[in-house]
């Protein structure tokens, strides 16, 4: 019935015409290669939920670790501002005392000198007392003195290797005296 329609004549197709009336179909099944296709889109279906649900859940715990790191972040300086506000204020009273005791000793001589004989029974009190001349350099007998890792630190000599010819003398000047300083060395 594929016949080309001839001139003022219509197609063969179009001259037959069915009328169903009813229709009754038994046995309808679906096939498995659509059945596979199905079960394949469902259960993607499934997974683009479920990873749209762990996104959610990430982005959420996301969010919450940055509120809590923010509250974190603003407690510690809010903690680090009292502090500093605490110990501004005690160096602030410690200088007003010191002003005072300053003031009372440059005004009341008699109190500086107890003074200076409270700090020289501390020093008396506190071991040895060595007499060094100011132009010193305290450096290594300080390191010598706090006792900390001194197997570590000890000073070794260096002596010469060979034998230097002999140098003329240094004129010897004589230098004025200087008044000894005390310093406290603790054991």
């Amino acid at each position: 019935m594929r016949t080309p329609p001839g001139e003022g004549q219509p197609a063969p197709v179009d001259q037959i015409y069915v009328n169903l009336e009813a229709v009754k179909v038994l046995d309808i099944s679906v096939g498995e290669a659509y059945a596979r296709l199905l079960e394949e889109k469902a259960n993607l279906e499934v997974q683009i939920e479920t990873e749209q649900k762990r996104r959610e859940q990430i982005e959420a715990q996301q969010a919450n670790n940055l509120f809590q790191a923010e509250q974190e972040a603003t407690v510690a300086l809010t903690r680090e501002k009292g502090l500093t506000a605490a110990s501004l204020e005690a160096a602030n009273r410690d200088s007003a005392i010191r002003a005072i005791e300053g003031r009372y000793w440059r005004e009341n001589a008699e109190l500086f000198e107890l003074r200076k004989r409270e700090l020289m029974v501390q020093m008396l009190q506190s071991g040895n007392i060595y007499f060094i001349d100011p132009n010193t350099d305290l450096t290594l007998l300080l390191d010598q003195m706090t006792g900390l890792d001194n197997q570590a630190r000890q000073i070794i000599p260096v002596e010469p290797s060979a034998p230097q010819q002999a140098e003329e003398p240094a004129p010897v000047v004589e230098a004025a005296p200087v008044e000894p300083t005390a310093a406290p060395v603790a054991p």
